[in-house]
C-alpha cells in the first residue's frame, strides 16, 4: 500500500475500481476485492487528489504544481498539465468528461480541455503545423530562397492553398 497519508479515495463510474491518492507521490488503482491493479508514479511530490475520467483515464494533481492525465491501458507516459505556480490541491471533472478544473494553492483555478488532449504524434504534428505555417511573400521568397518571380508566385499560391485546406479541415 501507500507509505504516507492517503488524501483521496474515489470510485470509477461503474463502481468496480477505486483510486487512492497519497502524499507518497503515487496514485493506486484497486479492484473492489483489494487487488492492486496499477501504480501511477511520476509526480515529483505528494498527491492531493485523483479521479477517474468518463473515458477511463485518470487525472492526478500534486504538490509539484502539475496535474497529470494517465491512460491506464497504455505504456504511454502521462500528459502533464503545467501552469500553476504552487501545489495543485484539487480537481473537478465536468459531467460529460470534456473538461477538468484544477485548483491550486497559488489562488487560481484552471480549466483544461480533456477532449483535446492527446499524445498521438500525427495529431500533435497536424495541430502544430496548422498554427505555425507561415507563407513567405513573393519578395521574401525571391530574396531569401533565390526563386525567380514565377517560382515565387507559384510557391506562395501553393502554400496559401495548403494552409487554407488544413484550416478548413479543423
Amino acid at each position: 500500500g501507500h507509505t504516507k497519508p492517503v488524501w483521496t479515495v474515489a470510485f470509477d463510474a461503474e463502481g468496480l475500481r477505486v483510486i487512492t491518492a497519497s502524499f507518497d507521490g503515487t496514485a493506486r488503482v484497486w479492484s473492489l476485492d483489494g487487488t492492486l491493479q496499477n501504480v501511477l508514479r511520476g509526480h515529483a511530490s505528494g498527491l492531493w487528489d485523483a479521479q477517474f475520467c468518463s473515458d477511463g483515464r485518470v487525472v492526478t494533481v500534486s504538490d509539484d504544481n502539475t496535474a497529470r492525465v494517465w491512460a491506464l491501458n497504455s505504456d504511454e507516459p502521462p500528459i502533464v498539465l503545467s501552469g500553476h505556480q504552487s501545489g495543485v490541491t484539487g480537481l473537478a471533472l465536468s459531467p460529460d468528461g470534456t473538461r477538468l478544473v484544477s485548483g491550486s494553492a497559488d489562488s487560481t483555478a484552471k480549466i483544461w480541455r480533456l477532449d483535446l488532449l492527446t499524445s498521438e504524434n500525427e495529431i500533435l504534428y497536424e495541430r502544430l503545423l496548422s498554427v505555425t505555417t507561415y507563407c513567405l511573400g513573393i519578395d521574401q521568397r525571391m530574396r531569401e530562397l533565390g526563386e525567380n518571380l514565377r517560382e515565387a508566385e507559384l510557391a506562395l499560391a501553393g502554400c496559401q492553398r495548403q494552409t487554407l485546406q488544413r484550416n478548413e479541415g479543423r
